[in-house]
């Protein structure tokens, strides 16, 4: 370096320091530095996956995706009853606890810190059960891949001892929250890349979706053996056309129906 160009490379140093106090780092939030909503320099500081229904239809989906990509894959991170860590730990990376009382007083705060406490990947699995602080933010985030199946929620009602009036009503809560969310992801402010599926298409193709899903991960995530077993959906059909006589305008489960009428010869057949 000729010594002519030490000046330059100081005054060069001086100029990226004042644009980093001005800006701050990507998805830093601190006592000394917390930027004003859509203010930020970035939401988060790295790309992060939510996978939304997958769950539901691939009761060993979590265990297979930390298997298939080089990522941390938690469980419902936002889950009512607790912060669903990888593993199921009390205390998660960078000491952020599993308390969901703590994580609902800042919510954004509890993601944007494990984004960047991490080295790797975050992955988790989001559900119309979890906590929807979070919804705007992550539609906004360009570092969110959104992945939603429309009406996996029901597969879980069919197994529940509940009495059909408490499904029913279960059914109607759950189907408002995803319309709501679905309302979100069609804005015009989304910057998250969105792909939304639906049940009755993941049910009949099972494989094709995973693989697209997985694919549109960042570079470096890579199948690396076959997909999930699908949960047992015997009996979903009727419980949807019940639903429907008693009165549950179905909008994000209604053409699932039909679907499932041309899936169930196959599945006999092949059981």
């Amino acid at each position: 370096m000729c010594i002519s160009d030490g000046p330059q490379r100081i005054e060069r140093l001086i100029n990226r320091t004042v644009r980093r106090r001005l800006l701050g780092r990507p998805g830093l939030y601190m006592q000394s530095r917390f930027p004003r909503k859509d203010a930020e320099n970035g939401k988060t500081s790295a790309p992060y996956a939510v996978f939304q229904g997958f769950s539901d239809i691939f009761p060993d989906f979590e265990a297979w995706l930390a298997r298939q990509v080089d990522a941390d894959v938690h469980g419902h991170l936002l889950g009512p009853e607790m912060v669903e860590f990888a593993g199921r730990p009390e205390i998660g990376p960078g000491a952020i606890s599993s308390s969901t009382l703590i994580r609902d007083r800042d919510p954004q705060g509890f993601l944007t810190a494990l984004i960047r406490i991490t080295t790797r990947m975050q992955a988790f699995q989001f559900s119309p059960r979890d906590n929807q602080a979070l919804n705007w933010f992550m539609a906004t985030d360009p570092n969110a891949h959104i992945h939603v199946v429309t009406g996996a929620w029901m597969l879980p009602l069919l197994n529940s001892p509940a009495p059909f009036e408490e499904l029913r009503k279960i059914a109607g809560v759950l189907q408002r929250i995803e319309l709501q969310q679905l309302d979100i992801l069609g804005s015009v402010w989304v910057r998250a890349r969105v792909q939304i599926h639906e049940l009755g298409d993941v049910l009949a193709y099972p494989n094709d979706i995973l693989l697209q899903s997985l694919r549109h991960l960042p570079e470096g995530l890579m199948i690396r053996s076959g997909v999930p077993e699908v949960a047992n959906y015997q009996g979903l059909s009727e419980l949807l056309r019940k639903m429907r006589n008693a009165g549950l305008r179905l909008q994000v489960t209604s053409s699932v129906i039909p679907l499932l009428e041309m899936l169930a010869p196959e599945r006999t057949a092949a059981e």
